[in-house]
């Protein structure tokens, strides 16, 4: 089971969509996953593509956020709020 959640950001004026991968980290106590809806992070962007994104770890809310690579999955697009896949 991996913890995933799906987020947007502005570039621009132009709205883009991401998936990224959740884990805790060391100083996560007794946060809930839920405590993430509506926070806010940084996400890195490629000026010439913006829909090209890396989290590169991102610690939020005693979390860590990391980019989601469905590469080596057969698993097509999926509507996600955090949740289990």
């Amino acid at each position: 089971m991996l913890d995933v959640a799906d987020f947007s950001y502005v570039v621009n004026e132009d709205y883009y969509s991401g998936v990224a991968t959740i884990s805790r980290s060391f100083s996560t106590g007794d946060s809930k996953l839920s405590e993430l809806v509506d926070k806010k992070f940084q996400v890195r962007y490629d000026p010439r593509k913006p829909d090209k994104f890396d989290l590169s770890q991102a610690d939020t809310g005693g979390f860590l956020l990391d980019t989601y690579d469905d590469s080596g999955t057969d698993i097509g697009p999926i509507d996600l709020n955090i949740d289990k896949i």
